[in-house]
């Protein structure tokens, strides 16, 4: 009979203690993304620690320009549009290059991956897919030897371009073999669940 109780006891125990733990789990990992590995020991962007460190203070530089470097931003975005840079030199929209530096109409940066006229781009490429079509016409099936020495430069990339295919080709062929059969496996599975 003792025993009993002595186990009721300790699973009562563990019980309170588990659930204690488990609601303050849930209270730091519900904003774990602002976290800081030292002062929190969890791994997150250690925004909580930024803004403590920040209050009272001036920053000691006006402006602070970010690039960008991603597929599509929107411009227009209300969290975004006062802080994006705009380059004064330049007159929005008159398909002139009013800075000289190469850029028409590159008000906001410029997008080295976009359409002529500023659109979106469906699909990309990888700069050493860009190379190999390019130049496979020029350099495919031909041996270095007979490559005239004022090609040699472009040959040359034209070969680190298709050994950087082969080796990232072997995964892309894998990793598709993988969502494929995701694919027809969910297909079977989905209702399953």
């Amino acid at each position: 009979m003792n025993s009993i109780k002595y186990i009721i006891l300790l699973f009562i125990i563990n019980f309170s203690l588990y659930s204690q733990k488990t609601t303050e789990e849930k209270t730091t990992l519900k904003d774990w993304y602002k976290k800081d590995l030292e002062q929190d020991k969890v791994l997150g962007i250690s925004l909580n620690k930024f803004h403590s460190l920040k209050k009272g203070k001036t920053p000691k530089t006006k402006k602070v320009i970010v690039a960008v470097l991603d597929t599509q931003i929107e411009l227009s975005h209300e969290d975004l549009k006062p802080a994006i840079w705009i380059n004064k030199k330049e007159i929005p929209n008159n398909r002139i290059d009013d800075d000289k530096n190469g850029y028409i109409d590159d008000v906001n940066g410029w997008d080295f991956l976009g359409t002529q006229k500023g659109g979106y781009m469906v699909y990309e490429n990888y700069e050493y897919v860009r190379i190999i079509r390019e130049q496979g016409s020029k350099f495919q099936n031909i041996k270095r030897k007979d490559v005239q020495s004022s090609d040699l430069e472009n040959y040359d990339e034209y070969q680190r371009a298709l050994k950087s295919y082969e080796e990232k080709n072997k995964f892309y062929k894998n990793w598709r073999k993988s969502l494929v059969f995701d694919i027809s496996v969910y297909k079977k599975v989905k209702d399953t669940w």
